[in-house]
């Protein structure tokens, strides 16, 4: 979504011709997982801003289609007084596909709906008020109306529905959305206020039931080594990864792979911290260190077939056809370490 600068460890989601850079501030509240969508204030209210969001999880699921929920005007919430927004987090996996809307057959909005969407330090990326006109509901895929903002990289996200009068503040108490006389534009920040994360809501409100499609969109996987998580040695947009021990030890070094997303700096200190030098450390490959890579090479990767130990020359823990894979490609290759 924002500028792809070199990782500066906090962006994972790029806007383009805006230098907005990505942190993770908090760790936020879980909530319970039902059925095969998300029914969002069935056990709590979702919150309104980071802090107080309503976190997805579903360990046995990588999608999820659709969040239910209800803004009541009820109680008090964090920046806001009584039921009037909810905020939850989610993981963009494909942002190429993402969407979100309240519009039927999946989605609908008893109220006249906004939805918006913010990066993983609260700040404003895209929002919609009305997805034509004369419907009172929402919706934004990956880009700006003036295709001058784009979500471009998987990872953790919130979004929040709201009445579309009620608008989301920094700070300073400042519109951190482009609002244009057109409410059927998706908008992007605004600058600079829209630098700011959000920290509070002001304007009209309305409440009522509702429904958010969701296309390419996925829960967050709750700790290491759950279901859905994905192997530490392979980048991937969710948090987390599917060895506890080595995940462990990859967030005790670097927390941002445990908050927002696991991208190739986390496989790297997964290599680093989790993984044995190779025991021939002048030839990866030459098992049997006659050498060269060849068929006796080959015969100790199949005996040790489905295990740990030197055969593993990818170091993911296990002697696969990824191990295999490496073999073969250097395969009748001299091992010549002098030259």
């Amino acid at each position: 979504m924002l500028h792809n600068t070199p990782r500066s460890r906090f962006n994972t989601i790029s806007l383009l011709s805006a230098s907005l850079t990505l942190a993770w501030s908090a760790q936020l509240s879980a909530a319970t997982t039902l059925g095969p969508d998300w029914d969002g204030d069935s056990n709590q209210d979702a919150g309104s801003v980071p802090a107080t969001a309503q976190k997805v999880q579903k360990d046995d699921s990588n999608a999820v289609v659709i969040i239910r929920g209800e803004l009541t005007g009820e109680g008090e919430g964090l920046a806001s007084l009584g039921d009037y927004q909810d905020m939850y987090e989610i993981v963009i996996r494909t942002p190429g596909e993402f969407e979100i809307a309240t519009l039927e057959p999946l989605g609908f909005t008893q109220f006249d709906s906004m939805l918006s969407v913010y990066d993983a330090q609260g700040r404003a990326l895209l929002a919609n008020q009305d997805a034509d006109q004369g419907t009172d509901g929402s919706r934004l895929g990956n880009t700006s109306t003036n295709g001058k903002f784009t979500i471009s990289t998987p990872g953790v996200v919130y979004i929040a529905i709201s009445g579309s009068e009620n608008r989301p503040r920094n700070v300073n108490g400042e519109d951190i959305f482009g609002w244009t006389p057109d409410a059927t534009d998706v908008v992007g920040p605004s600058f600079p206020a829209g630098l700011d994360p959000i920290v509070a809501w002001s304007g009209e409100v309305e409440t009522g039931e509702y429904a958010i499609q969701l296309k390419a969109a996925g829960p967050v996987p709750s700790e290491c080594a759950v279901q859905n998580t994905e192997s530490c040695f392979d980048p991937h947009p969710t948090p987390f990864c599917s060895d506890g021990g080595c995940c462990e030890l990859v967030c005790t070094q670097d927390p941002f792979c445990c908050e927002v997303t696991w991208d190739g700096s986390c496989v790297d200190h997964a290599f680093e911290l989790c993984t044995e030098a190779p025991c021939n450390q002048t030839c990866l490959g030459d098992l049997d260190e006659n050498g060269s890579i060849g068929g006796g090479d080959l015969a100790m990767i199949l005996a040790n077939w489905g295990n740990s130990g030197c055969s593993d020359l990818n170091f993911d823990g296990v002697t696969d056809g990824n191990d295999l894979a490496v073999l073969l490609s250097a395969w009748g290759a001299p091992c010549n370490p002098e030259e």
